[in-house]
């Protein structure tokens, strides 16, 4: 019962840090924000965002790559 506890209250901080990291960006910014807050929270090196980048959804592209250093662009792939 206390490890539930504790995962809880461990996941209620992770997401407040993101929420508190992302509140006042809009846009693109809101993106970066994201990869960038969720990539520190989870701490990963690599956090992306991506969206169907054709018609016929077989391509992605990154609206936001953080590669643990700096934001990488113009990431697409199938």
């Amino acid at each position: 019962m206390e490890t539930r506890i504790a995962e809880a209250q461990s996941a209620g901080e992770t997401l407040a840090h993101i929420s508190e990291g992302i509140a006042a960006a809009t846009g693109e910014a809101f993106f970066r924000s994201l990869v960038r807050h969720l990539a520190d929270a989870l701490a990963v090196n690599y956090a992306f965002v991506t969206e169907c980048a054709d018609p016929q959804q077989t391509r992605v592209r990154a609206l936001a790559f953080w590669d643990g250093v700096n934001f990488v662009k113009d990431v697409e792939y199938g």
